[in-house]
């Protein structure tokens, strides 16, 4: 019996010998299996996700004239590397807009593509359809104490060799003379702070930073057809125009005969008339 268990004291002495090398054993295999699998993540491509950004873009190409609106414009994620500074990031502040410029499909849409409807600097948005926009010079304005906005209708007359007009009128005084050129033309802009209809108009002319004052630095926009405008040319670069302002409402077109020199028969002609 003694012996019996002294064999087996001996036999659990030599496995408890060989507990911590198994533990070591185990430990190796283990940090041998972290190594392998960290080699091969290196060996991997990694794959970022920088933080993104939400950008409007367009949807579709857009056109200059163009109101755009929600289904011209979607939301896109970017990088902030990619993002334009000015770029909106909501569509409620683009819907409405017009465009300024040919827009391609998918570019981020920024503030110097836009124009506000009705806003200053869209002058070309308020000449009439079939009509130019022509600037006379604002020293030019006589009537009405020289006070004339945005919304004002006014004649033009001309002091020019009027013969250079029409071959009908009587070439008395050598030709020059004062013509009524057009009549009940529109005011579109007016001088050089570049007031222009739709922001302002008649209601406004109490206001005294809303009047040319004669002002020679600026000029009056006025809304003319293509043929207006090439007379309206012929007349300043051949004589002196001034524009005379009309009442408010008044659209008559008069026949208004030409006043020719010398004076004293063109007087006659206006008293007998």
């Amino acid at each position: 019996m003694v012996g019996i268990a002294i064999a087996q004291t001996g036999g659990r002495a030599r496995r408890q010998r060989w507990v911590p090398f198994a533990a070591v054993g185990c430990g190796l295999f283990t940090a041998l299996l972290i190594v392998a699998y960290l080699a091969s993540q290196a060996r991997q491509p990694q794959v970022i996700n920088p933080a993104t950004a939400p950008v409007v873009v367009s949807s579709k190409a857009i056109t200059p004239a163009t109101t755009i609106t929600a289904d011209m414009l979607t939301v896109k994620k970017v990088t902030p590397g990619d993002l334009a500074q000015t770029a909106f990031t909501q569509p409620k502040d683009v819907v409405g807009k017009i465009a300024r410029y040919d827009v391609p499909a998918g570019a981020q849409i920024v503030p110097t593509m836009l124009l506000v409807p009705g806003s200053s600097d869209a002058l070309s948005f308020v000449v009439p359809p079939g009509k130019r926009a022509v600037a006379v010079a604002a020293g030019n304005v006589s009537g009405a104490g020289n006070h004339i906005r945005p919304g004002d209708n006014v004649d033009v007359l001309v002091n020019m060799d009027v013969t250079k007009l029409s071959s009908n009128l009587p070439a008395a005084g050598g030709g020059r003379g004062v013509v009524t050129l057009l009549q009940n033309v529109q005011v579109l802009a007016v001088a050089a702070n570049t007031q222009k209809l739709g922001t302002t108009g008649p209601q406004d002319k109490a206001n005294p930073d809303n009047l040319t004052g004669g002002d020679p630095g600026g000029s009056v926009m006025l809304a003319v057809d293509p043929t207006q405008a090439e007379l309206l040319f012929l007349a300043e670069t051949e004589g002196t125009i001034r524009l005379t302002l009309r009442s408010f409402g008044d659209q008559d077109q008069l026949q208004v005969p030409a006043v020719l020199e010398p004076l004293a028969g063109s007087i006659g002609a206006t008293q007998a008339r």
